[in-house]
């Protein structure tokens, strides 16, 4: 990997001004925020944010997931931090919450996710994937600035990692889902390749 040291003054200001990467968050072809979120950080903000709850499967859909019992009601985010850190309620326990005086039915990881938004950003009430995640940055680049989409990224790099930790989510051969067409699409490749090796040899 290559080093870059700036050794003048205007290199040094080169740097800290233009180079650093705070200050290179977009990108200049397309504006999409180059500040990219992956593998167990969008997996930690997806088991945040999504509905599904291992203690009670048979809600299996978010159509569904709205027949699901309230856990509680709460005035505000700080109440629902308080008592999550307590221990009272679990990450995938759905309430109510006071925001703006309206009831929003939601659930507790989505408040957590909330917790580090700008205000102008709340509330985000879905399940959020990569792209919802980029969008997301890119929404409070426009309404904010620089450093405060470089403060939230970092917050929801840190989110996701816990929580992808905390969620101990894993994947075995089981959970593959193979399609009905495999046997037919490998037998098409082979006698593809048989072709070749055909014409290679001949």
């Amino acid at each position: 990997m290559a080093i870059h040291l700036p050794i003048s003054d205007e290199a040094q200001r080169e740097a800290r001004e233009l180079i650093a990467a705070d200050k290179n968050i977009l990108k200049p072809g397309s504006g999409e925020p180059t500040i990219a979120h992956s593998q167990d950080m969008v997996l930690g903000v997806y088991y945040l944010t999504d509905f599904y709850d291992p203690r009670t499967p048979q809600y299996k859909s978010e159509e569904e997931w709205t027949k699901k019992p309230i856990t509680g009601i709460f005035p505000d985010i700080e109440t629902v931090l308080n008592s999550y850190d307590n221990g009272e309620i679990f990450v995938k326990d759905k309430i109510i919450l006071n925001y703006n005086n309206a009831p929003i039915e939601t659930m507790v990881g989505r408040v957590i996710l909330n917790s580090v938004l700008p205000e102008r950003i709340r509330f985000m009430n879905s399940k959020l994937k990569n792209k919802d995640i980029k969008k997301l940055l890119s929404r409070i680049f426009d309404e904010y600035d620089m450093q405060t989409t470089v403060y939230v990224a970092d917050d929801i790099k840190n989110l996701g990692f816990k929580y992808a930790t905390l969620g101990a989510t894993s994947v075995n051969i089981l959970d593959m889902r193979v399609p009905k067409e495999k046997e037919e699409e490998l037998k098409c490749g082979d006698s593809k390749a048989n072709e070749v090796y055909k014409y290679f040899f001949k």
